[in-house]
C-alpha cells in the first residue's frame, strides 16, 4: 500500500494512502440518498492515516476534515484527486484509443 505525506498551509502534515476501487464503493455505500455529499471528498477523506502522526480525530469521512480550515481541506481533495484521478492528458489518449476502437476494421487498418 503506498503512503504519502503532505504538509497543509496550515502546517499540519496528511498522510493519506492511494486508494482502491473498494474504498470508493464503501464511500458511495456510506452516502444516503438525501445527503449531498462529494463522493470525491470522501473519498479523499476515507484514505487519511494520520495528521501529525496522530490518527484523524473524527474516522467518519463525513465530518473528518469538518475541523479543517477551508485551505487545508480544498488543498488536500485538490492533491488527491490530481493524483489519483485521470488527468486532461490522459484523458485525452483515452478518447483517442476509444475512437481507434469504434472504428470499423476497414478503416483501422
Amino acid at each position: 500500500m503506498s503512503q504519502f505525506e503532505f504538509k497543509l498551509p496550515s502546517g499540519n502534515v496528511v498522510a493519506f494512502r492511494e486508494p482502491k476501487n473498494a474504498d470508493r464503493q464503501k464511500v458511495i455505500d456510506m452516502i444516503k440518498p438525501n445527503e449531498k455529499q462529494s463522493v470525491d471528498e470522501m473519498l479523499a477523506a476515507f484514505c487519511v492515516l494520520s495528521v501529525n502522526g496522530e490518527p484523524p480525530r473524527e474516522p467518519d469521512p463525513k465530518y473528518m476534515m469538518r475541523a479543517w480550515s477551508i485551505k487545508d481541506s480544498q488543498t488536500y481533495v485538490s492533491l488527491f484527486l490530481e493524483m489519483f484521478t485521470i488527468g486532461e492528458d490522459e484523458l485525452k489518449d483515452i478518447k483517442e484509443a476509444a475512437k481507434k476502437l469504434l472504428r470499423p476494421e476497414s478503416e483501422a487498418i
